[in-house]
């Protein structure tokens, strides 16, 4: 039987069907009308109701030939993505958990094993959903349901020969039966004495609401008629049909997937799910963690190097000098050692009762660099500095460093007991000790723009340090 056959007998069940209907007009039955955006129908039962309403139901018609308007195919493209970003979404909500609950896993596992644990667990989920998900009706393709879908008419048929499946019991049959009741469409099925018989009726209920667009069906003499018009109207025709012919449908499978959903949302829900994970992953690679350990972990690390560092060769060096031929490069050099004990009398020794909290801490390398006053007791001369703050204790002033670091600032913090017993507070500073103010100045002014264009304050207070004199 072929889809003419099958579209003439369907056409013919219609008439039956609506026979009972009120009508203000002469039903008009059509074959082969197209419509915007390349919707075909094989056939269209339309007519004004007494109300002026116009009612219009179209029929998609198809024989054992065309079967594959009416076999499902699983999406898989479509499966794919949407695993892919429930996978991802799930993935972000866990490592976002342990984010907020201070539990870094870049800072436990370190930044590669982080990245691969992510890809592995949404791997892992992607396939579980993929596996779950590949029997819901949202992935069974089936053109001639889909197509419907396109475009607005009152009731809508599907029209099959009964050998496009081998029984009412194969999983084909199955499908289109369920999605047609789904969807709210009829079934005719045609038998190969081109009897009609009605499977499913149509809903009376729209289950759409307003969400299909209106579709003006053109038979193919009007379209032939336009296309001689003018050579605009070709291109309107063009533009009209999508590329559909107007005499035959192809029997390229391609072409029966057309209507298939597009997967730009999730590609862009994926993106931007990742670009997130990303930050967190960026934001935690950021905070360098400060490890602390025991005096017997120490140890045992500074004799794991031992062990394995390579030890310098041993050189014999022999040095043999003529007091005759040696002259120094300079009459007036005195010996390295008897400078350093000169200049060890004339330096300046702070009178403080030090103990362990003499502390200069500053941040290089992104790793907390901790000194004590003595690197400070060697200064002659006035030093100045940026202030940014003055904090009571360790812990406040390391805290708002830490925060300034993050804000891409380079700073320090500097005890002040260094400087003057009586004081034992601390501040934090920006960029290093300066030995000359004009130059502290024109570097105060850099950190003010660069402070304002970060949108931060720009308290920044040009301090004198005086190195403390010895009694």
């Amino acid at each position: 039987m072929t889809e003419h056959e099958v579209n003439k007998a369907a056409l013919k069940a219609l008439r039956s069907y609506y026979r009972f209907r009120v009508k203000s007009d002469t039903p008009e039955v059509v074959a082969d009308v197209r419509g915007a955006g390349g919707i075909i129908a094989d056939g269209s039962y339309a007519f004004q109701t007494p109300d002026g309403e116009h009612f219009l139901a179209t029929v998609e018609s198809t024989s054992s030939d065309t079967r594959d308007e009416v076999l499902y195919k699983i999406q898989y493209w479509l499966l794919f993505w949407d695993s892919a970003v429930l996978a991802s979404i799930i993935v972000f909500v866990v490592f976002g958990s342990t984010y907020i609950s201070k539990n870094l896993l870049v800072k436990e596992y370190g930044l590669g094993w982080t990245i691969a644990g992510l890809f592995l667990a949404t791997l892992i989920f992607g396939a579980l959903f993929y596996l779950i998900f590949r029997r819901l009706k949202r992935y069974r393709y089936i053109y001639a349901i889909e197509q419907f879908k396109r475009y607005h008419a009152d009731e809508q048929w599907v029209a099959i020969a009964d050998d496009v499946f081998e029984s009412h019991h194969d999983r084909g049959y199955l499908e289109l039966r369920n999605q047609c009741i789904y969807n709210g469409f009829g079934l005719i099925v045609v038998d190969k004495d081109q009897k009609s018989y009605l499977a499913i009726t149509p809903a009376r209920r729209e289950l759409f609401g307003h969400n299909r667009q209106i579709v003006q069906f053109f038979t193919e003499n009007q379209i032939s008629r336009l296309l001689k018009r003018s050579a605009n109207i070709q291109d309107w025709w063009k533009k009209f049909s999508r590329g559909v012919p107007l005499k035959f449908v192809p029997p390229d499978p391609k072409y029966f997937l057309r209507f298939r959903r597009p997967v730009f949302n999730q590609i862009i829900i994926f993106g931007i799910v990742w670009v997130m994970i990303g930050g967190i992953i960026y934001d935690e690679w950021r905070q360098r963690p400060i490890r602390y350990v025991d005096q017997e972990t120490y140890e045992e690390e500074v004799v794991t190097r031992q062990v394995q560092s390579q030890p310098e060769p041993r050189r014999s060096i022999i040095l043999v000098s003529d007091s005759i031929h040696v002259r120094p490069f300079n009459n007036k050099a005195i010996p390295y050692l008897l400078w350093l004990q000169s200049q060890e009398q004339s330096m300046a020794v702070a009178s403080l009762n030090r103990t362990g909290s003499d502390l200069l801490i500053g941040m290089f390398d992104d790793a907390l660099i901790v000194y004590d006053c003595e690197r400070l007791y060697n200064f002659h001369t006035t030093m100045y500095v940026l202030q940014e703050g003055i904090y009571p204790d360790f812990e406040t002033a390391t805290r708002r460093m830490s925060q300034l670091i993050e804000d891409g600032l380079k700073v320090s913090t500097l005890w002040l007991g260094c400087f003057s017993e009586n004081d034992q507070r601390y501040i934090v500073y920006y960029d290093m000790l300066l030995e000359n103010r004009t130059q502290a100045e024109e570097l105060a002014k850099d950190y003010r723009n660069s402070l304002r264009n970060k949108r931060l304050g720009t308290n920044i207070i040009i301090k004198t340090l005086i190195p403390a004199r010895k009694n």
